[in-house]
């Protein structure tokens, strides 16, 4: 039977649909279940590998991203009476994000395939300084997929950051740091100090391969001497050439950065 031109037929749809016959509307109905499963699944992935934004852009939304397929981990290491603390951070292969905040003075939460992906971790004092190691367990068969790692910004913090593979994020203006020092391997890093209101602290940067994006606040004296082997260097909202670039005077924050391979981009803000 020939099914009858829609823009020809004056039939309703639905007589027409009738029309087809039982071999007809039995296939009509597989295409029509083989679409629906296609756009399930493809609405699925898209959830589970989507962002880290909620639909209002809030932070950790990850309807399927991180709770259908990784496991988190959470531990925290209390601050207690510590009036400073020392921490280094050690991350093998993965997204590390650094921020402020948490209930102790540092909470880590690991998101990894294996249930057991929680990090190593020393703790020792010095006076009234508590000092805090943490790193990847190690020999472990399933490196976790992301790290995050909230700091605690009521003390003042000297932060060490070493990163193997993988993307960095480090959104620290809300710290009150002593000293900075990052050294990453292999991917792209953004340090952002927007809304810094610390102390003054000298930084060391140090990048293998990948594209670094720093940002400061504009209202703070900072000085960055920046250098790389190849890539470019570019600066906004900073005065200086030759690789040696400030805000609004001296002294203050200073940061040395040192680029093997890739951009370098300043932004005062």
């Amino acid at each position: 039977m020939t099914i009858p031109d829609s823009k020809k037929s004056p039939l309703p749809l639905i007589t027409r649909i009738g029309s087809i016959g039982r071999p007809g509307m039995i296939r009509l109905v597989l295409h029509l279940a083989a679409i629906t499963v296609i756009c399930f699944a493809a609405g699925f992935g898209i959830l589970a590998l989507d962002g880290d934004k909620g639909p209002a852009g809030g932070d950790h939304f990850m309807f399927l991203n991180e709770s259908a397929f990784l496991t988190p981990q959470t531990t925290t290491v209390q601050l207690d009476d510590a009036q400073s603390a020392e921490i280094g951070i050690v991350f093998g292969t993965g997204n590390l994000q650094v921020g402020s905040g948490g209930d102790g003075l540092l909470t880590s939460t690991c998101y990894g395939q294996n249930p057991d992906c929680r990090s190593f971790i020393e703790t020792s004092a010095s006076g009234t300084e508590k000092i805090v190691k943490i790193a990847q367990k190690t020999g472990h068969p399933v490196f976790p997929k992301r790290w995050d790692i909230l700091v605690t910004g009521r003390v003042p913090v000297a932060l060490d950051v070493t990163a193997g593979t993988g993307d960095i994020n480090l959104v620290i203006g809300g710290l009150n740091l002593t000293s900075l020092r990052v050294v990453a391997g292999v991917g792209d890093g953004t340090i952002d100090l927007t809304g810094y209101h610390g102390g003054d602290f000298a930084g060391t940067v140090t990048q293998n391969i990948g594209d670094m994006t720093i940002r400061v606040p504009k209202n703070r004296n900072v000085i960055i001497s920046a250098g790389n082997g190849v890539g470019d260097v570019k600066a906004t909202g900073f005065t200086g050439e030759d690789g040696v670039f400030s805000t609004t005077g001296y002294p203050g924050i200073r940061i040395e950065v040192t680029q093997g391979v890739g951009s370098v981009t300043l932004e005062a803000v």
